[in-house]
């Protein structure tokens, strides 16, 4: 009989909801950047990133042209 390692007794699929989520996020993202004129990082700005049990971006800073 194999023992199974500490890895494999930790490891779970995701949960339901959280794929749930993460597609809702793409799906909506997708829809709103379509949606709003082209834009870009805002010139001379730095992205606030952190890693931990889960990336993130705290801060982006976007800019984009006003149609008159």
């Amino acid at each position: 009989m194999e023992i199974p390692t500490i890895a494999a007794l930790t490891e779970r699929p995701p949960h339901v909801s959280s794929i749930l989520v993460k597609r809702e996020v793409r799906v909506f993202l997708g829809k709103w950047i379509s949606r709003i004129p082209e834009f870009r990082i805002k010139p001379e700005t730095k992205t606030q990133q952190s890693v931990g049990m889960a990336s993130q971006v705290s801060e982006l800073r976007l800019s984009w042209e006003l149609s008159k």
